[in-house]
């Protein structure tokens, strides 16, 4: 006699993830912060925003991409003197939006971030009432740490702390972010 056992294999589903965040970032950049002359205004760091696609069939490892918005610093100074020119306001801007490819490690509420990919670097400055932006590509890595807490149901608050480098123009920056968590859901 033959037995014949059916077995039934059972499908994980695929989780999608996505999660933004607000906070500050402070450039830790060596070197001497840009000035118009003595007198003038730096700011070496500033708010950013973040948000976060992942997805897998795994809570453990997922991948996604994040991108956001982040001001690394700027120069400002009134009635400065432009010799033979006068004198005039001066403003200036360095800000970053990155694309980036992120792998997330999760466990007992802890999130470990690995990020690489490339950062639109945007400089604007004004003097005489004229502005001129300029952009760069440059490539970009970042790993971050958070800890997840749960508000209600299965939306979770993220406190998180990062490094990024932007290698080629020398810039590196530490960010402290709070990231808001939407459940996870399975979109098939």
């Amino acid at each position: 006699m033959v037995t014949v056992v059916h077995s039934q294999q059972t499908i994980k589903p695929f989780y999608l993830w996505i999660d933004g965040g607000i906070g500050y970032a402070r450039n830790i950049s060596p070197g001497v912060p840009p000035t118009a002359s003595p007198g003038a205004d730096y700011t070496n760091g500033g708010l950013g925003g973040m948000i976060r696609i992942r997805g897998s069939k795994s809570d453990f490892i997922t991948i996604g991409l994040e991108s956001g918005w982040q001001h690394i610093s700027s120069v400002s100074q009134q009635n400065a003197q432009a010799a033979g020119f006068g004198s005039t306001n001066i403003t200036g801007s360095l800000n970053a939006i990155p694309i980036m490819g992120v792998v997330t490690i999760q466990d007992y509420n802890i999130q470990l971030h690995g990020s690489f990919g490339f950062y639109r670097l945007i400089s604007t400055a004004t003097v005489f009432g004229s502005t001129v932006t300029s952009g760069v590509w440059d490539m970009a890595f970042s790993i971050a740490a958070g800890y997840e807490i749960v508000v209600f149901g299965d939306y979770k608050i993220i406190p998180e702390f990062s490094w990024t480098r932007i290698n080629d123009e020398q810039k590196s920056f530490l960010s402290l972010m709070i990231h808001f968590e939407l459940p996870r859901w399975d979109p098939f």
